[in-house]
């Protein structure tokens, strides 16, 4: 939906960060100088329960998903924290929205932009953000994508225009994309997906044809 925040304390040294960033970079590098960023790839990084959930589903796609509950843990943190929007890795993490907050209902700009609301910021911005978006997602084959965030459905649905056959499962909605499967679901947050099992349900739904992954 949007980029993260640690805490808006950081907000000043963060957007100074963000300012130099490359349009396309390695997670871990884009957040080597952000407030708490290195604490996420640290020997015991702190939580990120959003990557938790897409890092198992990662795992699902390379097809090495431990049986036992600790090794998952521990298979999903060193995920998270080496292969997860790295440059060598298998996924593209992106957000529609570029100004970091913690939450959607914050707004922090009023001061520092030229949107005093968050209503205001989302309509100039979501056009010019969705085509930059899905020219990114064109230009490499894709095998899945995931758009995450129940109250952002509509607007996800707009980064696929010719796509009218949504069909409902579970709790996702379903399509295809020029040979890719689009999942929109519940934020990685959701209580709905803290289970293994959970995820696991997911990730078939994500890999939907795809047997599970690779």
């Amino acid at each position: 939906m949007e980029e993260g925040l640690a805490d808006p304390l950081y907000l000043g040294n963060d957007l100074r960060c963000r300012s130099v960033f490359d349009q396309v970079m390695d997670v871990k590098v884009g957040h080597s100088k952000l407030g708490l960023g290195p604490e996420l790839f640290a020997k015991k990084p702190r939580a990120q329960p959003t990557w938790r959930g897409i890092a198992d589903i990662m795992l699902h796609f390379e097809g090495d998903v431990p049986v036992d509950k600790k090794e998952r843990a521990i298979a999903r943190r060193r995920y998270r924290t080496t292969m997860l929007g790295n440059k060598i890795g298998e996924s593209l993490l992106v957000d529609v929205f570029p100004y970091p907050h913690q939450n959607r209902k914050q707004w922090l700009y009023a001061g520092l932009s030229r949107f005093k609301t968050r209503e205001e910021y989302e309509a100039a911005l979501v056009d010019d953000r969705l085509a930059l978006l899905r020219e990114a997602i064109e230009a490499h084959k894709r095998e899945a994508v995931i758009c995450y965030g129940h109250e952002l459905w509509d607007v996800y649905k707009l980064l696929f225009p010719k796509v009218t056959d949504w069909r409902k499962r579970d709790h996702c909605l379903c399509a295809n994309w020029k040979g890719a499967n689009v999942t929109l679901c519940n934020h990685f947050t959701w209580r709905g997906l803290n289970q293994d099992w959970q995820l696991d349900e997911l990730a078939s739904i994500v890999f939907r044809g795809q047997n599970g992954g690779r």
